[in-house]
């Protein structure tokens, strides 16, 4: 089920990158089903995670899903990254060919975190980005176990 209703941007790039994610949700939401039917620890990332495509509260009470976007905002170092990632295994040309795609898909992705209240990451720093995507994590499992201790709101 894709939540996010569809765009009117002229970008093709955006558009075609939305119907890629759009394609990908269905999936996903597979995956959070079944996770929280079999009880498994289950992480899904890439870059087709954008927020308002997937139902993340269908199995809130089986699941914690804790959506978040890493965003490299500096442009030589996001281009760096392309470089590092892709050291021995293939052709860094053909995503650097294709970067300032990636910069607007990048920004489109971004502004659906905000639009959506999803935490963005800064990746200025792996340490520290990965240290804020733990806290994250940790501070939404530790909010869920205190609201299941504290159990049903009362009736009114």
């Amino acid at each position: 089920m894709v939540l996010e209703a569809p765009t009117r941007t002229a970008d093709q790039v955006v558009v075609g990158f939305r119907e890629q994610t759009a394609g990908v949700s269905g999936g996903v939401n597979a995956l959070g089903a079944r996770a929280g039917m079999e009880g498994t620890s289950t992480v899904v990332e890439g870059s087709h995670g954008v927020p308002g495509f997937y139902d993340l509260e269908a199995q809130h009470d089986r699941i914690l899903a804790v959506p978040v976007v890493v965003t490299v905002d500096e442009e030589e170092t996001h281009r760096s990254h392309f470089m590092t990632r892709t050291a021995g295994r293939g052709p860094a040309e053909r995503y650097l060919a294709a970067f300032p795609n990636i910069r607007r898909v990048q920004k489109y992705i971004k502004s659906q975190a905000l639009s959506h209240g999803v935490p963005v990451i800064p990746n200025y720093n792996l340490d520290q980005a990965l240290t804020a995507l733990m806290d994250l994590v940790v501070e939404r499992a530790t909010s869920r176990m205190a609201e299941r201790e504290a159990g049903p709101p009362a009736p009114t």
